[in-house]
């Protein structure tokens, strides 16, 4: 599944209300060099499982968004079904561990 870019709080909002798939939430910013490093394994993890979207939010052009889930630092992932956060991680992280936080979400 591709992964979303999300430009203004009503795309995010009209994402999470309309989406019949788990959102995987990426709070990145393009200086963060762990946030660069963690997309490709997020990419990697996500692209096994069907029901999962990636979503990108960059934390200097929507910072409506960031206040609303409470983002304190970057990266910070959060797991979204059906409108509501279920799970969160911050900072880089290997394969194996986002593997099992989507695994843990995806029954």
């Amino acid at each position: 599944m591709k992964e979303i870019e999300i430009q203004n709080i009503a795309e995010y909002n009209e994402l999470l209300k309309e989406s019949k798939h788990i959102l995987i939430i990426d709070a990145y910013a393009d200086w963060c060099s762990p946030c660069k490093k963690l997309k490709p394994i997020l990419i990697d993890v996500i692209k096994n499982h069907k029901n999962v979207q990636l979503v990108k939010i960059n934390t200097d052009e929507v910072e409506e968004i960031i206040d609303a889930l409470g983002v304190k630092s970057l990266p910070s992932i959060y797991a979204i079904i059906n409108g509501k956060v279920v799970s969160s991680f911050v900072g880089l992280q290997n394969e194996k561990f986002v593997s099992d936080f989507i695994d843990k979400i995806n029954v």
